[in-house]
């Protein structure tokens, strides 16, 4: 198992103090990750969102948030777009856990 973790300061126009926290964990002889976003100093009753957007059917993704599914406009290439699957994960909570796993 190998692992990345960052910080960031971003959304600092809704709070200078926000830091977002991501950390990556990749499963060794397998296509599975492990994401997990982390937000410090986000006001009080504000959802965490986390978007995912596919146009694959191999592509599987779990989370502990509340999943909302729709079909957005993507662009793979500029100027082109494509309709794709959107999968948002929010939660009230300060992270958001996703397991992203090729099938």
């Amino acid at each position: 198992m190998e692992f990345v973790e960052r910080k960031v300061s971003c959304f600092t126009y809704l709070n200078k103090e926000i830091k977002h926290y991501r950390k990556i964990v990749k499963w060794k002889n397998t296509c599975k990750w492990e994401i997990e976003d982390c937000i410090d100093g986000n006001p009080k009753n504000m959802n965490m969102r986390q978007l995912w957007h596919t146009n694959k059917d191999n592509l599987s993704l779990e989370s502990n948030g509340e999943t909302v599914d729709t079909e957005q406009l993507c662009s793979n290439y500029y100027g082109q777009t494509t309709k794709c699957r959107q999968i948002e994960f929010q939660t009230k909570n300060s992270s958001i856990k996703t397991i992203l796993q090729f099938i």
